[in-house]
């Protein structure tokens, strides 16, 4: 998933393929600045064979000098919500669904929204009516 530390969400995928590539194929080139690059491996069972199955190589290619540095992971999860925020305050989605129409607490008040189509990757929120 790539973020900017502003709170845009820019690009995300997700697979499970040996290689695996998250390309920034959008019109624009990135502006300088400072992006979150969130990596959340899923390993499967042949990574036991050699332990460099499990090595993660970032390539970035920019015309400048790119320093990448470590985030700890209460920084990037705070990251990550902010991002997802701003994404769902930002964008509406068209269909929608009652999520928790069963319970009397929230009846019709809690939505379910989902998009497979805006990136390459599946997400979905849920919102609550105050």
């Amino acid at each position: 998933m790539l973020m900017s530390d502003k709170g845009e969400l820019i690009n995300a995928r997700y697979g499970n393929n040996f290689c695996f590539s998250l390309l920034n194929q959008k019109d624009s080139v990135l502006q300088a600045g400072k992006y979150i690059v969130m990596i959340d491996p899923h390993w499967n069972a042949t990574c036991a064979n050699d332990h460099r199955y499990k090595d993660i190589i970032l390539d970035i290619y920019s015309p400048q000098a790119v320093n990448i540095e470590h985030v700890e992971d209460l920084e990037g999860l705070a990251h990550l919500a902010k991002t997802l925020k701003q994404h769902a305050q930002q964008n509406t989605l068209v269909e929608s669904e009652a999520y928790l129409e069963g319970n009397p607490d929230y009846g019709l008040n809690v939505t379910r929204t989902q998009d497979i189509e805006n990136l390459n990757c599946w997400f979905g929120y849920i919102y609550t009516k105050n």
